[in-house]
């Protein structure tokens, strides 16, 4: 099942970042061979995985890109 959330957070050395979802929930994600051009702010659908050190966001897909050209 898909959840929705903002970006929240990014890191750009290590292609990790953290996501609020509709529930107010802090969710963590890594873009490891994703091809995802994400900015803060931006809407994003994904699915979770429960990892040893928490919820996890994979399969994002980006569905608001609020980078500004």
């Amino acid at each position: 099942m898909k959840r929705k959330g903002r970006v929240t957070h990014l890191n750009f050395s290590d292609r990790s970042g953290q996501l609020l979802d509709e529930n107010d929930q802090d969710i963590r994600f890594h873009s490891y061979g994703e091809e995802l051009c994400l900015a803060i702010f931006d809407e994003v659908e994904f699915e979770i995985e429960l990892t040893e050190k928490g919820l996890r966001a994979v399969r994002m897909t980006v569905k608001a890109n609020h980078l500004k050209h």
